[in-house]
């Protein structure tokens, strides 16, 4: 939708929430959501979510490590 021009702020700020849930399908969708539609002109989203990735990149859970990854990969 960015590359075609479209604005897609409409649902970033939801998604970059949904990262700090505790229930993985809704941790998984913010995930998803997030590296799907955030751009590169947006630095405050990066700021938000700076802290939940790094929490899931130093967590146990080998799931969340690794969705914290894929998104950083994106």
């Amino acid at each position: 939708m960015y590359i075609l021009g479209y604005e897609i702020d409409f649902g970033l700020m939801d998604a970059a929430f949904l990262i700090n849930c505790g229930k993985f399908s809704e941790k998984y969708t913010g995930y998803i959501a997030t590296s799907i539609l955030v751009n590169e002109e947006n630095q405050e989203i990066y700021e938000t979510i700076k802290s939940s990735v790094k929490a899931d990149l130093n967590s146990s859970n080998e799931i969340y490590q690794s969705l914290a990854l894929a998104m950083i990969g994106s």
